[in-house]
C-alpha cells in the first residue's frame, strides 16, 4: 500500500524556505524547498522544480535544469525537451497565466503523460495522475516554479489556493534575496524577536517603526497558535512589506533569534 509522507504545516514550509538560503547552492535551496512543499501537500510520488525567465518574447525565455525529487532524473530531461516542444501559447499560460498556485490539468487540459517527449522518456510517470503547482512569479517576470506529482486527481477549492499563494509569495521572497536584491549578510535592519532594534543601515531608518510592527505581530502570532493554527501564523508573516522588504528569521550563536 502506498503511504504518504507525514504532514507538515505551511508554516514549517515558509521557514524552511528562509533557513535554507544560508550557505546552500541554489540547486541545492530549490531540492529543499520541492522536499517541503511535497511534505506539505502530502503525497510521496515526487516532483520537479526549477527557475525561469520568461521576461521579453518567448524565444528569449529561460528555464534552469529542473531539479527532480522522488523520480527518476530522466522526468528532468522529459521537462527540458518538452519545454522545446509545446507550442509558445501552453508555456505562457503555464507560467504567464498560471496564478499562484493550481493543477496542471485543470491550467492545460493535459497530464504528465500527454507532454511530447513523456511516452519516450520517461516510464516512471505513468503513475502520475496530475501535478499540483505553486509558481512563485516576481514583477519581472522571472521566478520559480514547484510542481508535486499526486497519484490521482483531487478538488482543489480556494482555501487550498490561498495557503499555496502564501508559500509561492515567500518563494518569490526567498529567490529575490538569493538573486541579490536583499543579501543576508547585509540585511536593512536586525530586529529582536520583541521588536528592540539590534541594528540599522541608515538608508533604512525611516522603515523601523515599520519593520518593528511586523516583527512583533509575528512573534506574537507565533506564541499564542499552535501548529493547528500554523497557517494564521504565515498570514500574520506578510512575504513583502511595503513592496520593499522581507522579514527572515536568523539565530545567533547564542540562541537568540
Amino acid at each position: 500500500m502506498r503511504r504518504t509522507k507525514a504532514k507538515v504545516t505551511v508554516l514549517d514550509v515558509v521557514e524552511g524556505v528562509y533557513a535554507g538560503l544560508a550557505g546552500s547552492s541554489p540547486s541545492a535551496w530549490l531540492a529543499e524547498a520541492l522536499a517541503l512543499v511535497e511534505g506539505y501537500v502530502g503525497e510521496d510520488l515526487g516532483g520537479i522544480a526549477h527557475a525561469y525567465d520568461v521576461s521579453g518574447p518567448p524565444a528569449s525565455w529561460t528555464f534552469s535544469r529542473p531539479v527532480v525529487h522522488g523520480k527518476d532524473a530522466s522526468l528532468g530531461n522529459a521537462v527540458l525537451e518538452s519545454f522545446a516542444m509545446l507550442p509558445p501559447r501552453v508555456l505562457e499560460r503555464c507560467y504567464r497565466e498560471a496564478g499562484p498556485a493550481g493543477t496542471f490539468s485543470r491550467l492545460t487540459g493535459m497530464t504528465v503523460a500527454d507532454l511530447p517527449s513523456a511516452k519516450e522518456s520517461v516510464a516512471s510517470a505513468r503513475d502520475i495522475a496530475d501535478q499540483l503547482y505553486v509558481n512563485a512569479q516576481n514583477p519581472d517576470d522571472r521566478g520559480m516554479i514547484v510542481v508535486v506529482n499526486v497519484a490521482k486527481r483531487r478538488p482543489f477549492g480556494a482555501e487550498s489556493v490561498r495557503k499555496l499563494a502564501q508559500v509561492a509569495a515567500h518563494l518569490a521572497a526567498a529567490q529575490r534575496i538569493a538573486m541579490g536584491v536583499r543579501k543576508l549578510e547585509a540585511p536593512a535592519a536586525v530586529l529582536e524577536a520583541d521588536g528592540k532594534l539590534a541594528d540599522v543601515d541608515r538608508a533604512h531608518e525611516g522603515a523601523i517603526e515599520l519593520l518593528r510592527r511586523a516583527v512583533v505581530k509575528l512573534d506574537r502570532a507565533r506564541a499564542t497558535a499552535s501548529r493547528r493554527h500554523a497557517d494564521e501564523v504565515v498570514a500574520e508573516w506578510t512575504a513583502l512589506l511595503a513592496g520593499r522588504y522581507s522579514l527572515v528569521d536568523r539565530h545567533e550563536s547564542d540562541g537568540r533569534r
